[in-house]
């Protein structure tokens, strides 16, 4: 026989929500920072000094051995926390450790000279920046209230954006060795400011203890993934696993696009790098300007589904411009539709997926299994997209995959009950 224990906060501290917030938001920051960073930056650096014959490769095992990393580490850092009980709450302990151990993680990165040990570090930066994701995520729904988690869901979400600008401007002004250092030194910094200028509430065993049956391994294994036996939850996982399927699938092709499909000689620009580097920066300001607004808009409205819906309806509609006008405009509408219809959908998807979660006392290990829906796609969506061009020789079919995708999300959306 095993023993669940009923478990009670003690001694809350009143912490508003706008300090939560407000000191949460650059760990997001620092958290996007190191996985962006590092993709972006750092890693493709490395990567070639490493091994250039073979770059395409060894990028393609990291992002392999990174994917399983964060697949794992996801669910099972959520798990962790909903289980922890102290002085410092379910949350603290596990952001300052594996804020701690990411940063740990990063200079092992930084000092890889061979490809199995870049394997092997980016491994560790993933898992533990993962187990620090679905921590810092439960923050939300055990913090905010339900009328601002659109706010709360903005503030996350303005952290991928901001995550990037800032991590890619720095690193790339750095050496190797002192951009993975700065990264994991931010989170950490941005870590202990958050815990002790927003402290957790206590939560401690009560004496209560109830007998509970010693489950199979199977039957553990069933009652980890019980969220799915709720439709909205499994719903709202479905919506994010196509939407994001049809995103990545589109935008890591986003250079060939250009390239290859509408022609730089098509653009004011002449170049290719000039033009991918406006269309990335127009589609940046046009999320930043919907993150911040339609956050609180739908708070205000109280009308999260429908948002969450119709943003995935824009952003396939995004995906078929460069179809219609294989041109700089398709592009210009593409980048400005599909930017605000990005930042849209983050704003407002973390709420929903406060709302949909079916355990208070399972709140982080659900979450981190509907972020699995974002992991997921991330690294499977390329593969697909390659195939998918591999069999018709277009990029045509690569967006009409994309805008497919992201209808099939906006699809499950809708049918979400539970949520308005």
């Amino acid at each position: 026989m095993t023993e669940q224990i009923r478990t009670s906060r003690v001694a809350p501290r009143t912490i508003g929500t706008p300090r939560v917030l407000s000191t949460l938001f650059p760990g997001v920051i620092g958290l996007y920072g190191v996985y962006q960073g590092i993709q972006q930056a750092l890693l493709p650096a490395q990567v070639a000094s490493i091994d250039p014959a073979n770059k395409v490769a060894v990028v393609a095992l990291t992002a392999l051995v990174s994917s399983v990393a964060g697949t794992i580490a996801l669910p099972l850092g959520g798990a962790l926390s909903d289980r922890t009980r102290g002085r410092f709450g379910r949350r603290t302990p596990w952001l300052l450790v594996s804020a701690v151990l990411t940063a740990l993680a990063c200079v092992l990165m930084a000092r890889a000279t061979t490809v199995p040990l870049l394997a092997i570090s980016i491994g560790f930066v993933w898992f533990f920046a993962n187990i620090y994701q679905s921590t810092i995520y439960a923050v939300i729904p055990d913090r905010v209230p339900v009328r601002l988690r659109g706010t709360a869901s903005s503030v996350v979400g303005l952290g991928l954006p901001l995550g990037i600008l800032a991590s890619v401007n720095v690193v790339t002004r750095t050496g190797q060795f002192w951009g993975y250092a700065v990264l994991g030194l931010f989170l950490v910094l941005a870590t202990v400011v958050f815990v002790l200028v927003a402290p957790e509430s206590p939560v401690s065993t009560s004496e209560a203890r109830v007998r509970a049956p010693r489950l199979s391994a199977a039957a553990r294994a069933a009652a980890f993934f019980a969220g799915f036996r709720h439709r909205d939850f499994t719903l709202v996982f479905l919506s994010r696993l196509f939407f994001f399927l049809g995103f990545f699938a589109v935008i890591d092709y986003v250079f060939y696009i250009v390239s290859d499909y509408v022609g730089p000689e098509n653009t004011p620009f002449g170049d290719v790098n000039g033009a991918v580097a406006a269309v990335a920066s127009i589609n940046t300001i046009s999320q930043v300007v919907a993150i911040v607004a339609f956050g609180w808009l739908a708070d205000r409205l109280d009308r999260r589904k429908i948002v969450v819906a119709l943003s995935a309806v824009a952003m396939a509609a995004a995906f078929l411009a460069p179809i219609v006008a294989r041109d700089w405009t398709g592009l210009l509408v593409y980048a400005v539709v599909g930017g605000a219809a990005t930042g849209v959908y983050f704003a407002v998807d973390i709420a929903i997926m406060s709302l949909v979660l079916p355990s208070r006392a399972d709140e982080g290990r659900d979450l981190a299994l509907l972020a699995l829906a974002t992991s997921v796609p991330a690294a499977t969506a390329p593969l697909v997209a390659a195939g998918v061009f591999g069999l018709t020789g277009s990029y045509t079919w690569v967006l009409v995959l994309g805008a497919a995708a992201a209808a099939v999300g906006a699809t499950f959306m809708f049918g979400v009950r539970g949520v308005k």
